[in-house]
């Protein structure tokens, strides 16, 4: 499983990247190698903490820029949308969101 996030938050409470910063200027890259199918439920309790990130099967990478392949189709979904399938490339756009928030 590859996640690439500009935030750290998924649904559900997760806390699946929890190094992502919205204003950084990087996507946080969370890497999920095969892992025991037994372990899923605990995993996904560690999710919730943002815990995962210390399991050995599990790497988080920075990037500006990253495109994913693989030698089949598969679905890249975004927002709990599927989006197109691989290859893609994601890239982030520094300052490209104007936000208005009030003063404290």
């Amino acid at each position: 499983m590859i996640v690439i996030g500009n935030s750290g938050a998924y649904g559900h409470g997760l806390n699946i990247v929890p190094s992502a910063r919205v204003d950084d200027g990087l996507l946080d890259v969370l890497v999920v190698r095969n892992g025991p199918k037994r372990a899923i439920a605990s995993f996904m309790r560690d999710a919730q903490r943002g815990t995962h990130v210390a399991r050995p099967e599990v790497s988080v990478h920075t990037a500006r820029e990253i495109t994913i392949a693989a030698d089949r189709s598969v679905p890249v979904c975004g927002d709990g949308e599927e989006l197109t399938a691989l290859p893609a490339t994601a890239r982030i756009r520094p300052a490209a969101l104007q936000l208005i928030r009030p003063d404290r």
